[in-house]
C-alpha cells in the first residue's frame, strides 16, 4: 500500500511515498521522471533492465527516466520511494 502526504504538505516538483508490499509484486512500468529508493525494511526484488536484484535494509538507489522496472515480495517489506519529475 502506498500512502502519499496530504496535498497541504506537498511540493511542486518532489513526491515522497511510504510503499508496503507483502506477498506480491508491482508490475513493470517506467516513468517520465526519475526516481529513488530506500529500503527500510524487508528484503524486496527490483527488477530493473532485465536484472534481478534482492535488496535488503539501508539499500539505496535511482531509477533513471524510461527505465523499465517492477518489485516483487516474498514476506513484508517498505521502503521509501522519491520521485523528481521536472
Amino acid at each position: 500500500m502506498a500512502q502519499d502526504l496530504p496535498v497541504q504538505a506537498g511540493t511542486t516538483h518532489t513526491g515522497l511515498t511510504l510503499v508496503e508490499l507483502e506477498n506480491g509484486h508491482v508490475d513493470a512500468h517506467l516513468h517520465s521522471f526519475e526516481s529513488s529508493f530506500y529500503v527500510l525494511s524487508g528484503e524486496p526484488t527490483l527488477y530493473l533492465d532485465g536484472h534481478a536484484v534482492r535488496l535488503k535494509p539501508g539499500a539505496c538507489g535511482a531509477i533513471p527516466v524510461g527505465v523499465v522496472h517492477a518489485w516483487r515480495s516474498e514476506s513484508a517489506s517498505r521502503w521509501i520511494e522519491m520521485a523528481s519529475p521536472r
